[in-house]
């Protein structure tokens, strides 16, 4: 029966519940996500069911967490879960408010202890980020005291559901730490209070009913409130783990592009030592080919021909490195073979001389067989096309487990060296491999490199 000393709880409740309400409204109405008919029937939802349509609204919006963080629920966690929670939490509380307060007629210190506990609970779920750390903190405990004074001034004495909602609502919105240190202060309190209610009621009390009360009221305070405390930590835990699946989402995808990316520059890398060593050799023999064409027609023919098998050649290289990325010199053969086809080739097709020096382990990887090969092609090429050599030194050999290149050409050489894309992919493709590079070269004494590479 509602009697007039109700009406300051039931104002409370109800100024909560409507503020509530256009919280939820207001949620649907900035909603972009949401269709008009979507919006219309949401707020005929919480417009006719109200309490439950509010939860149900809650529930069903609600965002997937991708938060890091894992000590409070408030940061970490879509603000509709928590709301969620709390708004069931609330409700069952006002309810067994009414009940106590029909219990007690007339008792305005009940009203008013009551009422206070309703807004203070409101406060901690709504200003927990905006008030002072150490006022939040002191929350708890105020709630708890008032409870304990509202089942002390009582005439009934069921009031452990009460206890157990409000710590609930604690343990909901406080860290797991600090519920961890709060955790039996409201049972001991709760204890001491109906003992001391006890014995200021009755004179005698028998032993085995306090063991009895105390032991059934520790363990209903004990399976109700960890169950809300390891609720809590499992959805805390799931929360981590979905922002881990979504870390390790990301990571792969910016994997994948950095692999793809790196993949790009491999094989532009490539076509360029292979289309570059081609050309170069063909642009010498056309050369040979225009200076001869009135002086020996016969070995200006030849040089054309020899033009012809190198670009032939080269298109091939093309093809194939295209089609797998490997040189044709080494796919079949050793890192060894390979160079020494290479030596051969340029001395027969462009009169580049190579006096090498070639001592390799037997356990070269096949990507640094492909890396090795290429960087000794391309300082070839370079030695041609920009210091105008015929003729390099080149020395190959390992010792602790390094492989040094040092390499000299007879070229024109520079006063300074100005990296383009042959030396730059030289130095990239080294440092890939964990090595170092140094390149030298003077005016009139050629150009040279000495190269380091971890096997």
């Amino acid at each position: 029966m509602f009697t007039t000393e109700m009406l300051p709880i039931v104002i409370i409740v109800l100024i909560i519940q409507l503020s509530i309400l256009i919280w939820c409204i207001r949620k649907v109405l900035i909603n972009k996500g949401m269709s008009k008919a979507q919006k219309v029937f949401w707020i005929s939802v919480l417009l006719v069911v109200q309490v439950i349509g509010i939860i149900v609204f809650l529930m069903a919006t609600r965002k997937k967490p991708v938060n890091a963080t894992v000590k409070d629920m408030g940061n970490g966690f879509d603000e509709n879960i928590q709301t969620s929670i709390f708004l069931g939490l609330f409700y069952a509380f006002s309810f067994l408010m009414f009940v106590v307060v029909y219990a007690n007629p007339n008792n305005v210190w009940i009203i008013s202890l009551l009422s206070i506990t309703t807004i203070l609970m409101v406060i901690i779920h709504s200003y927990k980020d905006k008030m002072n750390k150490v006022f939040r903190y002191m929350l708890p405990y105020i709630l708890v005291l008032l409870i304990t004074a509202v089942q002390y001034i009582s005439i009934t004495e069921e009031y452990g559901f009460i206890i157990l909602i409000t710590v609930a609502v604690i343990i909901i919105e406080y860290p797991l730490s600090y519920s961890k240190v709060f955790y039996w202060i409201p049972l001991g309190m709760f204890l001491i209070g109906s003992l001391v209610k006890m014995y200021s009621v009755h004179s005698e009390i028998p032993s085995d009913y306090i063991v009895e009360f105390v032991l059934i009221n520790s363990l209903t305070y004990i399976f109700v409130t960890g169950g809300f405390y390891f609720a809590k930590r499992q959805l805390v835990m799931n929360n981590y783990l979905q922002y881990l699946m979504s870390e390790l989402k990301s990571k792969t995808q910016e994997l994948e592009e950095a692999s793809i990316l790196k993949e790009r520059n491999r094989i532009a890398r490539e076509i360029h030592d292979t289309l570059g060593h081609t050309l170069t050799g063909a642009i010498i023999q056309l050369e040979v080919a225009k200076q001869l064409v009135h002086a020996s027609p016969e070995k200006a023919e030849a040089s054309i021909q020899k033009t012809q098998d190198i670009t032939r050649n080269g298109f091939n290289d093309v093809k194939r490195a295209i089609k797998a990325l490997r040189p044709i010199m080494i796919e079949e053969n050793t890192l060894g073979d390979g160079l020494k086809l290479l030596f051969e080739r340029m001395e027969r097709d462009y009169d580049y001389s190579v006096d090498n020096d070639v001592t390799l382990p037997d356990n070269i990887s096949d990507d640094l067989k492909i890396s090795v090969y290429r960087v000794v092609q391309e300082l070839i090429t370079n030695s041609m096309r920009h210091g105008e050599a015929n003729e390099m030194k080149i020395s190959i050999e390992h010792q602790f487990d390094t492989l040094r290149i040092n390499c000299h050409d007879n070229g024109k050489g520079c006063s300074s060296i100005k990296e383009g894309n042959g030396l730059a992919g030289i130095r990239e493709r080294v440092i890939n491999l964990g090595g170092h590079v140094d390149f030298s070269s003077q005016v009139n004494k050629g150009f040279g490199a000495i190269i380091y590479i971890p096997l």
